[in-house]
């Protein structure tokens, strides 16, 4: 790419007289721009343009950092090593960067400084013109039509600056001195320039159309006022200095800047009023937010549920978003990939939200005079969700690091490791689907079957730690290197299912509950 970039710059100045150097410096600024704009703000950048040597390199300058929080400024400092083996954390590097989309940007910049080129030209051969120039006299007792034709040639070529220069360079060619059209030429140009952000956002989301439709609006308030006080505004032209191409921009940058002053003072009324004719769409279920319970400041939500099964539908949500977590922590592990985690964290604030809501609506059953079953039922219920949060926490604060730490020291687990912690996660998912039915049948006998899973995964737990163990005695690598993982994940995964089986004991007969035989459930209920 870099030669023909040269080769292209080399011709431009042979042909059209633009100088390289020029041309060079408006590319190199050109670049600076697009670092800044594609690497979150940073344009510390080297750029070696060189056409002799044809070197065309662009390097990023980047701090070396353990651990990479900004990825436009900041480079890891394993990476940085593989550029300069010898740098530190706190110095910067220099990132190559690949010149084939610079290139582009090269070769843009030179089309436009063509374009402008041609532009120039083709001005001065229309103002010399007799036929443009009767047209354009012509316009002069027209001025809304004037108005209407630039507003149509803006919004054919998709760019008001080229009109506008266009505009520009006939002025300062002698196509005319009259103030009044020279005017009404530059509304049309701002009205034009209006319309394609209208059609283009026309299928978007409320809020994009009503920005662009308010911009509009706003110009057309704006062009209306100066229709009406037109001479006035026109006799502006004659009194900005310079040359007359020159007035035509800064014209252009007065009606501009007067309506943002003018409507400054405006927005909230406009906001309003382009809510009320481009209102939003209904809005959807909050997902972090009660589906079956009320939520603050509601009566109601599914009034066609008991208030005790409209509770228990909302702990199945969050039993359903805790096997969800397990599930993409799982993923993570297996794949060595934690792009997921943002998804886990979100997940986890779905979780805490819920259990806030949970939490206020039971203590609020509470106090309307519930029968027995039903009181136990709801205070069951309350610690369980006290339960599911915590294995939250766990899973963001504890399990969902292992992937990651594991990723950052480049460690995997055991094949046999593997099909161990698979084991578990598969388990640990049949429990959470059964204590979903018991949560639903409320059952002693489902309840009896779950205590019993709970008790046989504490065993797979053990079972698993011990072959860990022989794998460390027989030298196994990579249980080695992943030994504190695996036996952490083990521990994690055992607290996890203890809290997610606990619902089991709440349903077993309260005299089995009670006496010597319910201290020893209980014991191992929190176990």
């Amino acid at each position: 790419m870099s030669s023909e970039v040269f080769e292209a710059l080399s011709l431009l100045e042979k042909e059209r007289g633009i100088p390289v150097d020029f041309m060079l410096d408006k590319i190199k600024k050109a670049i600076l721009t697009a670092c800044k704009s594609s690497y979150n703000g940073n344009d510390d950048a080297i750029i070696n343009m060189n056409p002799d040597t044809g070197v065309f390199e662009v390097y990023l300058q980047k701090t070396v950092v353990e651990e990479v929080e900004d990825k436009g400024r900041e480079i890891s400092l394993l990476d940085a090593r593989e550029i300069d083996p010898n740098t530190a954390v706190g110095e910067k590097v220099g990132v190559q960067l690949d010149t084939k989309q610079f290139g582009r940007i090269a070769l843009g910049i030179a089309m436009i400084l063509i374009a402008l080129t041609f532009m120039s030209q083709v001005s001065s051969a229309l103002a010399s013109s007799e036929l443009i120039r009767i047209i354009v006299s012509s316009l002069g007792s027209e001025l809304l039509i004037a108005l209407l034709l630039f507003a149509v040639l803006t919004w054919l070529a998709h760019s008001s600056i080229a009109i506008l220069l266009f505009w520009g360079s006939l002025v300062q060619a002698g196509i005319t001195t009259d103030p009044a059209l020279i005017l009404a030429a530059i509304l049309g140009i701002n009205l034009g320039n209006a319309i394609p952000p209208i059609l283009m956002t026309w299928n978007q989301a409320a809020p994009a159309r009503r920005i662009v439709i308010a911009h509009g609006a706003f110009k057309l308030i704006g062009i209306f006022i100066c229709l009406v006080l037109l001479r006035l505004v026109a006799s502006l032209y004659t009194l900005i200095p310079g040359d007359p191409g020159f007035r035509v921009v800064i014209l252009h940058i007065l009606f501009n800047s007067a309506l943002i002053l003018g409507f400054t003072g405006l927005v909230d009324q406009a906001t309003r009023i382009a809510e009320r004719f481009i209102p939003d769409p209904p809005k959807a279920a909050d997902e972090h937010g009660p589906k079956y319970i009320p939520g603050r400041g509601e009566e109601t939500t599914r009034p066609d549920l008991l208030p005790v099964t409209a509770l228990a539908r909302e702990v199945l949500r969050i039993l359903g978003t805790i096997q969800n977590m397990l599930d993409q922590t799982r993923d993570m592990l297996v794949s060595g990939a934690t792009e997921n985690a943002q998804d886990v964290n979100r997940m986890e604030d779905k979780v805490n939200a819920l259990f806030k809501a949970v939490r206020a609506y039971a203590v609020d059953l509470t106090r309307k005079g519930l029968n027995e079953q039903e009181q136990r039922k709801v205070t069951a219920l309350l610690r369980y969700t006290a339960s599911l949060e915590h294995a939250g926490d766990v899973i963001c604060k504890t399990m969902l690091a292992i992937p990651e730490t594991m990723r950052k020291d480049r460690k995997s687990f055991s094949e046999a490791g593997q099909d161990e912690l698979g084991r578990l996660f598969d388990y640990l998912t049949g429990n959470a689907q059964l204590a979903a039915e018991v949560i639903m049948s409320w059952h002693p006998d489902t309840g009896s079957v779950l205590v019993q899973r709970k008790r046989d995964f504490k065993g797979m737990c053990e079972e698993s730690a011990q072959a860990h163990i022989r794998r460390l005695s027989e030298g196994v690598s990579n249980a080695m290197e992943s030994s504190s993982a695996h036996l952490d994940l083990i521990s994690e995964l055992r607290w996890i299912n203890t809290q997610i089986s606990s619902i089991g004991y709440d349903v077993l007969p309260q005299a089995e509950a009670a006496g010597d035989a319910g201290a020893e459930i209980l014991i191992e209920r929190a176990e």
